[in-house]
């Protein structure tokens, strides 16, 4: 997975950048796992009044929800 994916399923701009913090994404990736791990939310993760919205909320869970079908899709061989 990488941002060239990302925007046939988001409309927004996709900006690379690590979050803080140890979440369970970072461990699988450490282990070989390829892991996707993106949100949308709030300029206030991580901070003492983070919250999130409900718009934010359907957006993730359309998002997500696109990723299987965009991984099951082949990829032409370069050879």
């Amino acid at each position: 997975m990488n941002t060239d994916t990302l925007p046939h399923v988001v409309d927004d701009p996709v900006y690379r950048r690590s979050a803080a913090g140890g979440g369970d994404a970072k461990v699988l990736r450490h282990d070989g796992i390829p892991t996707v791990e993106f949100g949308f939310g709030t300029q206030t993760a991580r901070g003492t009044d983070e919250y999130t919205t409900t718009e934010a909320l359907i957006r993730n869970a359309i998002g997500y929800g696109a990723l299987p079908g965009l991984y099951a899709q082949p990829t032409s061989a370069a050879g």
